[in-house]
């Protein structure tokens, strides 16, 4: 699992997809396209300001690191798709959206 999350490694790994295949799917702490990359899950804490977490998937409780901003804005971005109406996410609507939370 990797568990330092660097901007351009994850561009690259996005980039060796076809622009069409599909990537993840917004609103899903597994089908995050970073949650994918990562092998972690995205969690979020309550509290007076938002902070995202990757938590590995088999233990749910556990905080291994706080996200860049970029990769939290990325999460926020994938998310927003399904307000759009958008299940899937593909690479190069990733790759948009990353170049976006820059």
């Amino acid at each position: 699992m990797i568990k330092r999350v660097t901007y351009d490694q994850f561009r690259a790994w996005l980039e060796s997809f076809r622009p069409g295949q599909i990537v993840g799917r917004p609103s899903s702490s597994c089908g995050c396209p970073l949650s994918t990359y990562t092998g972690y899950r995205a969690t979020y804490s309550a509290g007076p300001q938002k902070f995202a977490y990757l938590t590995p998937m088999n233990f749910h409780g556990i905080i291994v690191t706080k996200l860049p901003r970029w990769a939290y804005r990325f999460m926020c971005a994938v998310d927003d798709c399904e307000w759009k109406g958008l299940k899937k996410i593909t690479a190069s609507r990733a790759l948009k959206l990353l170049e976006e939370c820059k």
